[in-house]
């Protein structure tokens, strides 16, 4: 059960560029940037694992 929630280190930098690119972008920056980043986990664990769907996908669960 404990391996269902690792993120492989490849992974945590494809979400940690989508954050810096939504980020200058302004997508929450007058909010919490725990929210964004809570979001982004939340969309790769239940499967969204490609830069480009989480890109498009973001401004949906935000």
């Amino acid at each position: 059960m404990m391996a269902e929630q690792v993120i492989a280190a490849g992974d945590v930098l494809m979400i940690r560029r989508v954050y810096c690119q939504l980020r200058a972008e302004g997508v929450h920056a007058e909010g919490d940037p725990r929210v964004l980043a809570a979001n982004l986990v939340y969309l790769y664990r239940i499967g969204v694992k490609d830069e480009q769907q989480l890109l498009a996908l973001v401004p949906y669960v935000t």
